[in-house]
Parts: C-alpha cells; sequence; structure tokens
C-alpha cells in the first residue's frame, strides 16, 4: 500500500469517473459513501501524487481507515501490532546489518573508542550500515578522503542530491504520470502514442491525444504530466 506520510492525498476513480479526492479525512467519506450506493462498481484509489496504489477496505468504519492510513500515534507506545519500516537516510532507528562499525569504517572505530560507552543499539549519527558495492579503485580513492570512505561517500551523496535535485523531481513526475495511465488507460485509444509524448516532454501532442479518453481520466493525465515539465524549466 502507497504511504500517506509524504503524500496525504487521494484521488480515487470509477470507470472513468473522478469519485473521490483529496486528503483522507475528505476522500474516505465520499469514497463510503460512493461504495454504499455502487457495491458492483469497480473502484481505482491512487495516491494523487505518486500514483501509487492505495488498498482501502472500505468495509471498516472511516475512523478506522483513518487510523490504518495515518498509522499509530508519535509514541503510543503501541509495538505490539507495528509493522516493520525500512529506515534510510538520517533516521533514528537503524537497520541491523550484522557488521561491526569497524568493518564498514575503520575511523568509526576510533570514534566509539573515544566516546562515552552508550546502551547497545541506536546509533549516535543515526547513520545506517549497507552493503556498497564498488570497484578496486574506488575503494582505493575513498580511502584517500578525510575521514574515510563512509564521510566521503556521504559528502558524494549529498552533492549528487543537490546538482540532481531538478532531474530527479522531473523522471518521479513523469514515473507517476506513466503510472497513472498505465492503471486506468492502458486500453484507451492511442495510450502507447500518449506515453511516448509523455516521455518526450510533448504537452500539446499528450493533450491532443488524451482528449479522446474519459474527461477525468484525460485531466488527471495532463495535471501529472505538467507537474513533471514544471521541472524543466
Amino acid at each position: 500500500m502507497s504511504s500517506l506520510k509524504t503524500s496525504p492525498t487521494l484521488i480515487a476513480f470509477s470507470a472513468g469517473d473522478r469519485v473521490a479526492s483529496g486528503s483522507p479525512e475528505q476522500a474516505i467519506p465520499d469514497l463510503k459513501r460512493f461504495i454504499g450506493q455502487f457495491p458492483d462498481r469497480n473502484l481505482l484509489v491512487l495516491d494523487a501524487v505518486s500514483s501509487q496504489p492505495v488498498e482501502l477496505d472500505l468495509r471498516l468504519s472511516v475512523e478506522r481507515l483513518l487510523s490504518v492510513l495515518h498509522g499509530p500515534p508519535a509514541n503510543s507506545g503501541d509495538t505490539g501490532s507495528a509493522h516493520a519500516t525500512e529506515t534510510t537516510g538520517d533516521a533514528h532507528q537503524p537497520e541491523k546489518s550484522g557488521l561491526a562499525d569497524s568493518e564498514i569504517d575503520p575511523g568509526i572505530s576510533e570514534v566509539n573508542a573515544r566516546a562515552p560507552k552508550r546502551p547497545r543499539g541506536r546509533p549516535k549519527l543515526g547513520v545506517v550500515a549497507r552493503e556498497v558495492t564498488l570497484l578496486p579503485r574506488h575503494w582505493e580513492w575513498l580511502a584517500t578522503q578525510p575521514g574515510g570512505a563512509s564521510v566521503a561517500l556521504r559528502k558524494l551523496v549529498e552533492s549528487a542530491r543537490k546538482t540532481s535535485r531538478q532531474t530527479d523531481f522531473h523522471r518521479l513526475a513523469q514515473e507517476s504520470a506513466f503510472r497513472f495511465m498505465t492503471s486506468i488507460a492502458g486500453d484507451e485509444a492511442g495510450y502507447e502514442e500518449a506515453v511516448r509524448a509523455l516521455y518526450a516532454d510533448d504537452l500539446a501532442r499528450l493533450e491532443s491525444i488524451v482528449a479522446a479518453w474519459p474527461v477525468d481520466v484525460a485531466r488527471h493525465a495532463v495535471t501529472l504530466a505538467k507537474s513533471a515539465h514544471t521541472y524543466l524549466e
């Protein structure tokens, strides 16, 4: 199921018609009413930004559905039924790697030797240990960098994130538009041509093709494509 932590917006379609959109608090009551009136209609619920499908058991109450989507409150202390989530970046809860700090970066063992003893578990800097596969010449270069391999890699990643920010947003927005069109309009006339226009950033051509699609589907496809196009400007 799509995570709503970064995009708390839903959009739902049935037979080419948009039947709900907005935050979970706005969309879920509309979805409940719709499915109550048309229990046999197919319903596609998506994250409105990423176009990832969102699974909802509409037999549940509105309150229960909102609770499921938003997750347990912070510091609730309820760990019995919590789902494991992957931790990345500077998150506080590390993923266990099975490697000692010194095996990841020898410099870490020196820092730990000088640092006060702490209970096992949460790293001081919130770093996450994972396997990285590089060529020998890459390891040789990293070994010469101040702070060791881990520090150098973090600097490289941060630099790449800054320089490729626009490109990454453009790619992700295009992928969202493609995902939406594939999930709901894969059988529509001109689908393949529309996809080609999307990846060519040819908005005029895309709008012309999707004009024959159901109005709500065409409108949302163009909206997503325009979102991707803005990152080129």
